[in-house]
């Protein structure tokens, strides 16, 4: 059920992601800035940390893996990209059921994004617009690799943060191939069995 999920863009969780996410506190995009300054910043952050080759050693993969997670997890609004992914279907669970799913939702995500981005491989970003909405932005990018290949990061207004809640990878929504894939789920099975289902594909990533 999950294989075509896992099988959406491969750049979306390699060079992709990448072009999106701070790493350490170096600038991450200044604080009160504008979203696309933000992600600017950011991609300048994982940039450093993806060519320090202290970090490429074998014997700091687990720190590498262990900077990437913190950093997913600040940038990333991971309760409302759950909440987006489940739809109608969130306000059925429970409060205890919401943050077990968000942080089970949050692992598959980074999990896969973790063993992408290793082989990221010096692509150009080209920052091209951001559109501002209120507390809302998108900023449209692309990256230039045999072409360009168009990337555009939703994102909501938290203080004076920009938080990812959706990436789009060529006019196809990350959310939105969660969404019918879950849905696909719980219109045969309940809850629990796509918590399971879940839960095994992690087991099976992280072996």
């Amino acid at each position: 059920m999950f294989e075509n999920l896992f099988k959406f863009k491969k750049l979306l969780f390699g060079i992709v992601l990448v072009a999106l996410l701070a790493v350490l506190p170096l600038s991450g995009g200044a604080a009160g800035a504008g979203p696309q300054e933000q992600v600017r910043g950011s991609i300048d952050d994982i940039l450093a940390v993806l060519k320090d080759e202290k970090l490429k050693q074998p014997g700091m993969v687990k720190e590498r893996r262990d900077k990437i997670f913190a950093v997913v997890d600040v940038r990333f609004d991971f309760q409302q990209m759950a909440e987006r992914a489940m739809a109608r279907h969130w306000k059925e669970l429970k409060s205890e059921e919401q943050q077990n799913f968000t942080d089970l939702f949050a692992k598959l995500v980074v999990c896969r994004y973790i063993g992408r981005i290793e082989s990221y491989t010096d692509e150009v970003v080209d920052y091209q617009k951001e559109v501002i909405q209120g507390d809302k932005a998108r900023v449209y990018t692309a990256i230039l690799k045999n072409g360009a290949i168009p990337i555009t990061y939703s994102l909501k207004l938290d203080g004076d943060k920009w938080l990812v809640y959706d990436v789009m990878v060529e006019g196809v929504s990350l959310v939105a191939n969660y969404r019918s894939e879950f849905e696909a789920i719980l219109n045969k099975e309940n809850f629990g069995v796509l918590l399971t289902k879940v839960r095994e594909k992690l087991c099976n990533m992280e072996k």
